[in-house]
C-alpha cells in the first residue's frame, strides 16, 4: 500500500538533495536538470578510426554519420535514416534484410551542447539512466567512466570537464551484450524454435530479444542508449537514492507506519555538517547529519524513533503514491 496525496520533502542545509538516481531540485532552489536529448549522431565503431579522445573533441568531423535518437536503440536510429527498413512491416526483419550482425557491433553515440550558465560554482552531472549493454564515456576529450548492465545506472563527475556557458561534447562508445546468440529464423516449415537462449547468462537484459514464441529476433538486441541523459548541478553534498516504505495492519487500513531512508553523500575535501529535514502532509522529521569528506551514509526515519510517521487514518490511491512523489530541494 502507498500513502497518496503526500509529497516528501527533503532540504539538506548546505547542501542539496537528491532522489532516485539523482532527484531535481525544487525551482528556484537550483538549476533545473538538463535533459540530453537532441543532437546525437550515430556511426558504426569500425568505420571510425579515431579513439574516444578526439571524437570527443569540439570540431571533430562527423561526416557520414547518422542522427540518432537518444532515448531509442540503435536500429531505431537506422531505421530512422533509412539504413534499413521498418523491422515491423511484412518479412522486413528477417536477417536478410536487417543482419543479425548489429548484435555484435560497437557504435559510437556524440552530441554537443552547451552548458548552462546557472551551474557555475556547482558540481556538474552527466546522467545516464540506461544504456544497453555497456559503454565507454568520454567528455571534451578526456574518459570520464563506463558503464556495464543494461539496467546500470551512469553519473558521472563533470565539473572538471565543462564549463558553465561554454559548448562541452559527450562521446558514448556503446557496445552490445557479450552473447547476443544465434537466434532461430521462425518458419512455417521450422517453427517458432526454442524460447530464449544463451543470452541469458549477461543477466537481466532483454532477454526476450534473441526471439520467443511471440517475438523473432531484434537484430541489434536492443542495444544503444535505451534511458535518457541529462545534465545536473548540485551543492557539496547529495542525496540520493531516497526509499519509501509503508506498512500497514492488514486487514485494517486505519494507520500506517512510514518509513524513510536515503543515502547523504559529501562530494567535497571538507567535512560537511546539516540537518537533513522531511515532510508530508503535515508530517515533519529531522535529523543532524555530520559527512566526512568523500564519503556517505545512510539516513533513516521511521516510527521507532519519530512518533509522528505513525500516520492515523492515512489516504490511499492517487495517481503516482507517495514513493514516487519524492522532490528535493536545499536551504
Amino acid at each position: 500500500m502507498r500513502l497518496s496525496g503526500s509529497v516528501l520533502g527533503v532540504l539538506l542545509v548546505g547542501g542539496v538533495a537528491m532522489g532516485g538516481s539523482f532527484g531535481f531540485a525544487a525551482k528556484g532552489s537550483l538549476p533545473q536538470p538538463m535533459l540530453l536529448g537532441a543532437g546525437w549522431q550515430l556511426q558504426d565503431a569500425g568505420k571510425v578510426a579515431e579513439g574516444g579522445a578526439a571524437v570527443a573533441m569540439e570540431g571533430y568531423k562527423t561526416q557520414g554519420w547518422y542522427a540518432a535518437v537518444v532515448p531509442g536503440t540503435v536500429l531505431t536510429s537506422l531505421v530512422n535514416a533509412r539504413v534499413y527498413p521498418e523491422p515491423m512491416y511484412g518479412e522486413n526483419n528477417r536477417p536478410d534484410k536487417i543482419p543479425d550482425s548489429l548484435s555484435r557491433m560497437a557504435f559510437w553515440y556524440r552530441t554537443e551542447f552547451k552548458v548552462p550558465k546557472e551551474y557555475a560554482g556547482r558540481h556538474v552531472w552527466l546522467n545516464f539512466e540506461g544504456i544497453n549493454f555497456s559503454a565507454q564515456v568520454w567528455v571534451n576529450g578526456r574518459q570520464v567512466g563506463a558503464m556495464k548492465g543494461a539496467f546500470a545506472r551512469g553519473i558521472f563527475d563533470v565539473s572538471a570537464d565543462v564549463k558553465p556557458g561554454k559548448k562541452a561534447v559527450v562521446a558514448v562508445l556503446v557496445s552490445p551484450q557479450p552473447h547476443p546468440g544465434d537466434p532461430h529464423e521462425h518458419t512455417i516449415r521450422d517453427g517458432v524454435g526454442k524460447n530464449g537462449g544463451i543470452t541469458a547468462i549477461d543477466g537481466p537484459t532483454f532477454l526476450s530479444t534473441i526471439g520467443w514464441d511471440w517475438l523473432p529476433a531484434i537484430r541489434d538486441r536492443d542495444s544503444g542508449i535505451w534511458q535518457k541523459v541529462f545534465l545536473s548541478a548540485t551543492g557539496p553534498v547529495v542525496v540520493k537514492d531516497p526509499l519509501v516504505t509503508t506498512d500497514l495492519p492488514l486487514p485494517k487500513t486505519d494507520s500506517a507506519d512510514v518509513s524513510v531512508q536515503a543515502r547523504v553523500e559529501n562530494v567535497t575535501d571538507q567535512v560537511q555538517k546539516g540537518v537533513l529535514k522531511g515532510g508530508f502532509d503535515g508530517v515533519t522529521f529531522e535529523q543532524n547529519v555530520e559527512v566526512a569528506p568523500h564519503s556517505s551514509q545512510v539516513v533513516s526515519f521511521d516510527p521507532k524513533t519519530t512518533a509522528a510517521l505513525h500516520v492515523v487514518n492515512p489516504s490511499f490511491g492517487g495517481r503516482m503514491g507517495m514513493g514516487r512523489r519524492i522532490f528535493m530541494t536545499c536551504i
